[in-house]
């Protein structure tokens, strides 16, 4: 009888440790397969924002005041933005520079864009006019570091590699900034996020 009592307390306890931590494993959510690893996504950066001069870089260029334009120019601040998709369409690319390449006389410009004041900074507080030091208190530590100005020749004409911070973070989709210095004061910011395209063209480019 001793013995009887002593198997089947036995057999409880093997019951009840089973029932435990069966109870405490983790558990695989609805449809997925409870020995797939789960896919790590990391955090974007601070340093990581879509907007600049008040034009959001991956929402279709949605720029202020219902303007339709692919670029903006305030005559007051001589500053204009620009959008672009990158040389095979598979990127959205937003640049705030001084100037302009626009292919119009100044007149049409005026007509074009008169009252444009553009906001020269983006949506991280980093603005025209900081210096290298205040953007990396503002942002953090850029990923490339330019410290040397330098010049070159293309199609007769002469460019600028300007000193600059650029920032990159893979997550899911490749986002990356540049920021440009002259004189030690930021004069140019250009934002790029790579998008995974929907199709490719026969040469290869996103449609």
């Amino acid at each position: 009888m001793k013995k009887s009592v002593f198997l089947f307390g036995f057999v409880l306890i093997v019951l009840a440790s089973a029932f435990y931590f069966r109870s405490n494993m983790p558990r695989a959510s609805a449809g997925e397969s409870p020995d797939k690893p789960q896919q790590k996504i990391l955090p974007k950066p601070f340093f990581v924002t879509y907007h600049l001069a008040g034009v959001h870089l991956t929402n279709d260029h949605k720029w202020p005041k219902g303007k339709v334009h692919g670029f903006q120019y305030d005559f007051k601040s001589n500053y204009s933005i620009a959008s672009g998709d990158g040389p095979d369409g598979c990127e959205y690319i937003l640049t705030l520079k001084p100037g302009h390449d626009w292919d119009s006389d100044m007149e049409e410009l005026r007509k074009m864009f008169r009252g444009v004041r553009l906001q020269l900074i983006t949506g991280r507080g980093v603005a025209i006019g900081d210096t290298p030091q205040e953007v990396e208190r503002k942002i953090g530590k850029p990923t490339i570091v330019i410290k040397e100005y330098s010049t070159f020749v293309d199609g007769g004409e002469t460019y600028e590699n300007l000193p600059s911070y650029t920032y990159i973070h893979k997550g899911e989709r490749h986002y990356q900034a540049r920021y440009s210095f002259k004189n030690n004061k930021l004069v140019e910011i250009e934002f790029w996020d790579a998008r995974m395209p929907s199709k490719l063209d026969p040469n290869g480019g996103c449609i």
